[in-house]
Order: structure tokens, then sequence, then C-alpha cells
């Protein structure tokens, strides 16, 4: 009689195994999910800082621009900052909707 199985004693070592192993792949879920966030959050303040940085690179080029004498070139020039402005006010509202 020595190898006899104690089947309840077995089966209530195996859920609390199985609960173990449900909690802890919950934490890491959790956990997952946190560091997320955490990389989200930081994409959109790096998305941010880029904006402003391009819209202070955009403010220069409009000095720049202004002490251009050729008047073809500065038309060319300030069509091409408006466009970026555009663009750079679309990429404000994409970031704001993150």
């Amino acid at each position: 009689m020595v190898n006899v199985v104690k089947f309840h004693e077995e089966a209530s070592r195996r859920r609390r195994n199985t609960n173990y192993g449900q909690e802890l792949a919950t934490a890491e879920i959790s956990g997952l999910k946190d560091h997320f966030r955490n990389l989200q959050f930081k994409a959109k303040a790096e998305l941010r800082d880029a904006i402003l940085l391009l819209d202070l690179a955009a403010q220069q080029a409009h000095q720049l621009i202004r002490a251009i004498n050729d008047p073809a070139l500065k038309k060319l020039l300030k069509h091409d900052l408006s466009i970026i402005e555009e663009l750079l006010q679309l990429a404000r509202g994409k970031t704001s909707q993150l």
C-alpha cells in the first residue's frame, strides 16, 4: 500500500499551483500594462518636444527669410515654410488626440 496516491491531497496541491500560476500571470500582465503606459507617456512627451523644436526652427526660418533680398527666392521659401507650418499644426492636432 506504499504506492497509494492520495487523490484529494494531489488535487488540492495542483489547484494551489494553478492559482499561483494565474496570480503570477496576472501580476506579469499588470506589470506589462504599467510598462506600456509609461512608454506611451514618454512617447507623447518626446513628440511634443520634437514639435516644439520644429516650431522654434520655423521661427528661425522666418527670421532668415526676412533677411533675403531676392524676391523670387523669398516667395518660394515663404511658401515652403507655410507648408511646414501647416504640417506642424496637423502634427500638434494628432499629438493632442493621442
